[in-house]
């Protein structure tokens, strides 16, 4: 009998073709002897005869014990045997690598079955070249098994050509091979075809087939897809955006321990659309992934901490979760901590540890750490006089060694565009209202040159009606309710503050403003576009300043789809600070873009 394991690899063909060849190969040898002429293993585990009636029979692993004797003996035809059996694993494990090698050895001694079955494979009869490094060697040995059809061979010469590891670089020849591996259920190969197809310096770049096979690999239940579907789903790249789906593949990821995915699932609930940012969720990914050292997580949660969104103000928390962020090197937050000691939020006012910490941001690359150092070195001039022998303060509780040293004279507050390429569009903004509420003249304008003219009411513009803490309820109110217009009018409010009980508070202006923008409202979109337009400008990273930049060009895309023309000139300036690839994906965003329900 067939043994039950060896069933599914021989197939109604191969089982008669098997005992064909022993038949018409060793058949005549055991009739004549021939057999017994070549040099044998001193005992034999199992008889000629033994091995005649189990191949009859059909107990393949019986007989293979006979062959691999004679085999390694150096009979040709039980070589042959031995590496057919092999190929198809019946009788013994299934070995292509090892069939080839049997193959070889027979090929060798002129076994034209042998040089048949090698011809088949696409394989020559003789191994690589024996100058050839070990990484040469094995890509020889692996090319051979893709060509002879192995699945994880092909999948692993794709590799090779696509990394250009052992062999020169060819990602046209990387792309063959991952198809050949996917067509085969290899999904390993299928994740290769689409990073291949997501890179854009490939002529066959394209985006759609990119997501297209994440999407098969992710179905086929392949767990480092599932990050890579939802984020395309996030963004609406290669396919049209949906933070429902999204949200469905994240969280697969999110719950298997992927704390990028968990980092990303807390940036999603921060944006939500068609309804206000869910913090209580975004915190508890971000908790999540900052547990796991994600430094991106970590200084988010503590500005949520910092800014009590969603929770209740906690300070301290917010402090332990920023300091570890910054002890991994992240210089964001080495500079958001920085600045904390600088004007002694939070932690007590120590400006000598402010500018050791910039320094560190600045050694990595932060430019805007840069600009802080001046600012602050500056700014220590300027309160202190630079008069001999003065030390200037920079710890809370010191004093200048001149305490009768006349104040330095006021100096005007920048213009708006000068704040706007500083301190970033909300900075800028809150900077502006509160100069215009001062009657800087400098600054009268600053409103209308950060959000662009209106045709409208400029007067209103310019002198924006104040509010007090009731008339500001009602209009949060209506705004909840789902009024487009109150949602805008509520993030400007958040920003400018409307009196003690309402004071200026960014994080809440920035989610109405994003809001009223993924709604639709025009100024709102213009002015989400400036403030990242700003942020890139500032930003040390080059694929965080890429991605800012992208964001700005597609709010900026979307407000010029709406009537601003300001949007349209912002979107070109931005255009011209992307890459061929960041264009294209942005485009995609836009026309892909849907307006909540």
């Amino acid at each position: 009998m067939i043994p039950r394991l060896l069933l599914p690899l021989l197939s109604p063909v191969s089982l008669p073709l098997l005992l064909s060849a022993f038949w018409r190969l060793c058949a005549p040898i055991f009739l004549s002897g021939s057999l017994l002429l070549l040099p044998v293993a001193p005992a034999q585990a199992v008889t000629q005869q033994e091995a005649m009636q189990a191949m009859t029979e059909g107990d393949f692993a019986t007989a293979y014990v006979f062959f691999l004797e004679h085999a390694e003996a150096g009979n040709p035809a039980a070589q042959y045997l031995v590496g057919y059996m092999m190929e198809r694993g019946a009788g013994t494990e299934q070995n292509l690598e090892q069939a080839i090698v049997w193959y070889r050895k027979a090929a060798k001694q002129g076994n034209p079955d042998a040089q048949q079955q090698l011809a088949r494979l696409g394989v020559a009869e003789q191994p690589a070249s024996p100058g050839l490094t070990p990484e040469q060697a094995l890509f020889e040995r692996t090319l051979e098994l893709a060509r002879a059809g192995d699945m994880k061979a092909q999948t692993a010469v794709g590799y090779m050509y696509q990394s250009g590891s052992a062999t020169a670089q060819d990602n046209a020849a990387a792309l063959i091979w991952f198809h050949k591996a996917a067509a085969q259920g290899d999904r390993l190969a299928m994740v290769g075809l689409a990073v291949l197809y997501y890179d854009t310096d490939n002529a066959f770049s394209d985006t759609t087939k990119a997501f297209e096979w994440y999407k098969k690999a992710a179905d086929l239940d392949y767990e480092p897809a599932f990050i890579q579907v939802g984020l395309l789903y996030m963004i609406g790249d290669g396919t049209k955006q949906d933070h429902g789906k999204a949200r469905i593949w994240l969280e697969k990821a999110a719950e298997l321990g992927d704390k990028n995915a968990q980092f990303y699932l807390g940036d999603l609930f921060l944006q939500s659309q068609g309804g206000l940012a869910d913090f209580f969720k975004a915190r508890r990914w971000y908790q999540a992934a900052a547990e796991q050292g994600q430094a991106d997580a970590q200084l988010r949660l503590a500005i949520i901490y910092h800014d009590g969104l969603g929770t209740e103000r906690d300070d301290k928390t917010a402090l332990e979760w920023m300091k570890r962020s910054a002890e991994q090197q992240y210089h964001p937050a080495l500079f958001m901590l920085a600045q904390f000691y600088e004007e002694g939020q939070v932690v007590s006012l120590d400006r000598q540890e402010a500018l050791r910490l910039y320094r560190q941001a600045e050694a990595l690359g932060n430019l805007k750490a840069t600009e802080a150092i001046d600012r602050l070195e500056s700014r220590i001039a300027q309160e202190f006089g630079g008069k001999a022998g003065s030390k200037a303060p920079s710890k809370a509780g010191e004093t200048p060694d001149t305490a009768d040293a006349p104040d330095a004279p006021d100096t005007p507050d920048p213009g708006a565009e000068t704040a706007e390429k500083n301190l970033g569009f909300f900075d800028a903004l809150k900077q502006a209202v509160a100069a215009q509420k001062r009657g800087n003249s400098q600054d009268q304008n600053a409103l209308q040159k950060l959000f662009g003219s209106t045709e409208e009411s400029p007067e209103e513009e310019q002198n924006p009606a104040p509010h007090d803490a009731r008339s500001f309820a009602k209009i949060k109110q209506v705004a909840e309710e789902g009024d487009l217009e109150s949602q805008y009018e509520v993030s400007l409010i958040y920003f400018q503050g409307a009196g003690p009980q309402v004071p200026p508070d960014s994080s809440e202006g920035m989610n109405w403003l994003q809001l009223a923008a993924q709604r639709g409202h025009p100024a709102a979109q213009l002015a989400l576009a400036k403030e990242y337009l700003a942020q890139a400008s500032k930003e040390a990273d080059p694929d965080e300043s890429s991605a800012l930049n992208r964001d700005a060009y597609i709010w900026a895309r979307l407000a010029g789809n709406n009537g601003l023309a300001e949007g349209e000139e912002i979107s070109k300036a931005a255009a011209a600070l992307l890459s061929s690839r960041d264009l294209q994906r942005a485009e995609r965003a836009v026309a892909n873009w849907e307006m909540p329900s």
